[in-house]
């Protein structure tokens, strides 16, 4: 690891809403309810969301999440079509990711810690080439714990072998910021590059 230019072990970046534009759920709400509301979009969660802990804990195949997904959130769709569509959620890099990380990669340690899924992940780490990037991978679904479970964030200071202040976590959730400051580690919520890019300027990270 880049000790010496760095006053952080690693710089850990969650993914989707930091460094890749995700479509969501909205579509999945409106084959069942016809529109989206502030309501309808809780009611999708609640019932939904045992089944994506499932998955991006590990806990399930992608098989067993879409049947079990189906048979509580009925959308007409088969198990099959439901994997499609949740392949063509994450949209994009943000403009700027790659340069962003380029212009980091030199003088940092670079890493993410990410809910996600063995569906979302091989297109982000590959499709998106963002696997490159990142020397160690904190993957939900392959650690067995989701954000902001404390045990996630313990696995990293555990697997780093370092003070949890020289752990630097951006995420755009603020329990997940919340849940890491807990533990000890610097966290800071951003959305999006801009955002992202301003956190670490104003911690003197980024060349001048």
């Amino acid at each position: 690891m880049k000790h010496s230019t760095s006053p952080y072990e690693i710089i850990l970046f969650d993914i989707g809403g930091v460094l890749v534009e995700f479509k969501g759920s909205m579509h999945l709400i409106e084959l069942v309810e016809g529109e989206t509301t502030e309501d309808k979009i809780r009611a999708f969660h609640r019932v939904t969301r045992p089944w994506v802990r499932m998955l991006e804990s590990g806990a399930c195949s992608i098989e067993k999440f879409a049947r079990g997904h189906l048979e509580d959130w009925p959308t007409g769709l088969t198990p099959e079509a439901l994997i499609e569509e949740l392949e063509s959620w994450p949209l994009k890099l943000y403009p700027g990711a790659i340069e962003l990380l380029n212009s980091l990669q030199d003088r940092h340690t670079l890493g993410c810690l990410t809910n996600t899924n063995p569906i979302h992940w091989p297109l982000q780490r590959d499709g998106m080439g963002l696997g490159g990037y990142f020397l160690r991978q904190y993957v939900s679904y392959e650690v067995g714990h989701l954000k902001p479970d404390p045990a996630v964030y313990e696995h990293v200071i555990d697997d780093l072998a370092c003070e949890p202040g020289r752990i630097l976590f951006l995420d755009d959730r603020g329990e997940n910021v919340e849940a890491a400051i807990a533990v000890g580690i610097q966290a800071m919520q951003v959305k999006g590059i801009d955002e992202t890019r301003s956190a670490l300027d104003s911690l003197n990270l980024l060349d001048s």
